[in-house]
């Protein structure tokens, strides 16, 4: 089978800006944000390695509290920046200073970490068919969603688990709205 997908044709630049360095194994996820001008990466090392973004310098580096390795990680605006390895099941908050702020067990293998567009919240899915929605400032338990949710992506038909209670869609991984239903008997 022969593919019109030409490599050179989709190389954005020819030589990187930078070259971070830092961790000694590999490199399981990754955040960028311009606005706080950071990347962040973890590592089946343990780590997470901070650098700057305009000029690739090195911040600090975090090893995850138990030593598992680091499976993923968000950020917020506003500083604060969550781990999670799928070894221990917790969820671990730092600012992106590297100060701790709270840990949590995840009560399962999570697959999906994201910050709502505030950064004021952390919804979780995993194995056991719910999300969970958490306070970016404790890492407390808001909502659990197990009854009913929607989910689709962009250009994708939706795909739907039952739902009593509540009404929660989810479209390229990004919570757009939530309604709560009156209880149906």
């Amino acid at each position: 089978m022969q593919s019109d997908y030409n490599r050179k044709d989709h190389v954005i630049i020819g030589t990187p800006f930078h070259i971070l360095c830092g961790h000694d194994d590999v490199i399981t996820c990754l955040f960028i944000s311009r606005e706080l001008d950071i990347v962040i990466s973890g590592s089946n090392d343990a780590t997470c390695v901070f650098h700057t973004l305009r000029e690739g310098r090195y911040v600090r580096s975090i090893q995850h509290p138990s030593g598992c390795p680091i499976s993923k990680l968000v950020a917020s605006q506003h500083g604060r920046m969550v781990i999670y390895a799928d070894n221990d099941l917790s969820l671990h908050m730092y600012s992106i200073n590297g100060k701790y702020i709270a840990s949590s067990e995840s009560n399962g293998r999570l697959n999906f970490i994201e910050l709502s567009s505030s950064g004021d919240f952390l919804v979780c899915a995993g194995d056991h068919g719910q999300i969970v929605l958490r306070s970016m400032h404790s890492l407390d338990v808001l909502q659990r969603f197990k009854e009913s949710i929607t989910f689709s992506s962009a250009g994708e038909s939706s795909t739907k688990c039952k739902v009593i209670a509540y009404s929660c869609s989810i479209v390229s991984l990004k919570i757009l709205s939530y309604v709560q239903l009156p209880e149906i008997h």
